[in-house]
């Protein structure tokens, strides 16, 4: 189904997010799809560009981690939007108006599944907050952005080189609850490198696989670390 790239407006942006908890999150906890369509159908708040991509539908991810429905998701994402660019897929403004308007069901079924929490609002409200709009730096919001995520994984670990598989180390690295660790490795600068990157997974892959490192956030994070202090002593 052929769409087109939509962004949001400075003047909305700005808007949406300094009133995000008091105009516009009441309408997740209250399950208004149409009230979002609505804003987010003004032209003065979304504006279409001329980009076509082919649009799919997303698999809402279930409370219990499906590890399979995310490997589904990442490759829906990305032959869907390998439109964009590194710089456009950078943007806040695409990412805010793509979870709100094809993508509205997916954010949607995300906040009911995993986010909605009854017992602690104010977790409800970061998390909601944090993976809807960018509230940390750059690229840690968009290792946290319910949508942005799944593309730049795609971006740094699909493995063009290997024509069979060039999703292994993304299936790989999504075979557990993934969020944690890819914000762990996606924060890190060395990061911006899709052949570090990959020689990144890759090796942690080979720890864990064959040499028995736990799976967790440590490796993830201790990587870019080594690799910034090596970097440091040698071109």
């Amino acid at each position: 189904m052929t769409r087109y790239i939509k962004y949001v407006t400075d003047e909305f942006l700005k808007e949406f997010k300094n009133e995000f908890l008091v105009k516009y999150a009441y309408l997740y906890k209250s399950n208004e799809m149409d009230k979002l369509k609505s804003v987010f159908s003004d032209s003065n708040n979304v504006i279409e560009t001329s980009i076509e991509y082919e649009y799919e539908p997303l698999e809402v991810e279930p409370k219990e981690y499906d590890a399979d429905i995310v490997r589904r998701n990442i490759r829906r994402v990305w032959e869907s939007l390998k439109v964009l660019t590194p710089v456009q897929a950078e943007m806040e403004k695409i990412w805010v108006a793509l979870a709100h308007t094809d993508y509205l069901a997916y954010q949607m079924g995300i906040f009911n599944s995993q986010i909605a929490n009854p017992d602690n609002k104010k977790r409800e409200e970061s998390s909601l907050k944090s993976r809807t709009i960018f509230v940390n730096g750059a690229k840690r919001s968009l290792a946290i952005h319910n949508l942005a995520i799944l593309w730049w994984l795609a971006y740094y670990f699909r493995d063009d080189q290997n024509i069979e598989a060039p999703y292994h180390l993304i299936d790989f690295f999504v075979s557990t609850p993934y969020r944690g660790n890819a914000v762990a490795l996606l924060s890190s600068n060395i990061i911006s490198n899709k052949e570090i990157a990959l020689g990144i997974l890759e090796a942690v892959k080979v720890l864990i696989e064959k040499e028995g490192m736990v799976v967790n956030r440590f490796p993830y994070s201790e990587a870019g670390k080594i690799l910034n202090e090596v970097g440091g002593v040698r071109i």
